[in-house]
């Protein structure tokens, strides 16, 4: 089984789909590794855009724009390529588990 988990910044306030009779919660983090380089402190970062589905959406009320979170689930990469021949890739995560750590509502933990 594939899992990835990380810890990072909320870049915007979840959105909700219904899809076919589903929901759908999605939302960008950005996560930052901080390393120096030619002894200065440098900050590289990283986006993954995360998908949640079912019909327990209440949780996406309570993940706003900057709130530190915790995010478990399966990686789903993908690659297109853009107008200008260039590949892009998406870092993308199927969400089993969403925690928030950076919100007065931290108690809310949904898996």
């Amino acid at each position: 089984m594939q899992r990835i988990e990380i810890i990072g910044n909320v870049c915007d306030q979840a959105q909700i789909k219904e899809i076919n009779n589903n929901q759908l919660i999605s939302f960008s983090v950005a996560v930052n590794e901080s390393f120096s380089q030619n002894g200065e402190k440098q900050t590289k970062t990283t986006f993954f855009d995360c998908s949640k589905w079912g019909n327990n959406t209440s949780v996406a009320q309570f993940i706003k724009k900057g709130d530190l979170i915790f995010v478990s689930g399966k990686p789903n990469n993908r690659a297109y390529q853009k107008e200008d021949g260039t590949i892009q890739v998406v870092n993308a995560i199927n969400v089993y588990e969403i925690e928030l750590l950076g919100s007065s509502n931290n108690q809310n933990k949904q898996q």
